[in-house]
């Protein structure tokens, strides 16, 4: 489907290191803004993280996360997968690309960031009240 980057904590294969993606942790939502188009992983926080920013987004994992969960069910911006299933993994992405979910998926994105507050804004208005009331 295109170009594959590996980011992995572990020691990686050698046969694998070509696919190694060498960025700094800082710079990875930027690299999944600008140059990811699917995510496929095991991290249910970068599954997330992806989906949150409109991605293609795959979670493959017999177990699961109340967020992956919610993400899936209630916004359809994660697919979770209990088990590696290439066939099945592939079809999937086959059909959200034949079907242009992508732009829907972005959309839904969007939705999902209306729907709730942004927390870090609400601390600092919080906080900033509480620092000016004195």
């Amino acid at each position: 489907f295109g170009k594959t980057y590996i980011s992995f904590e572990g020691i990686l294969p050698y046969d694998l290191h070509k696919f190694r993606l060498i960025i700094k942790p800082h710079k990875m939502h930027s690299f999944i803004k600008e140059s990811m188009d699917i995510f496929v992983g095991d991290s249910a926080t970068m599954a997330a993280e992806a989906a949150v920013l409109g991605k293609l987004s795959i979670y493959i994992d017999n177990q699961t996360r109340g967020y992956i969960d919610y993400l899936e069910n209630e916004y359809k911006l994660v697919k979770h997968f209990k088990q590696l299933n290439i066939n099945e993994i592939k079809n999937y992405i086959s059909s959200e690309f034949k079907y242009k979910f992508l732009k829907v998926r972005f959309n839904m994105a969007l939705k999902l960031k209306n729907d709730h507050i942004d927390l870090t804004e609400f601390l600092w208005k919080y906080l900033s009240f509480f620092n000016n009331s004195r």
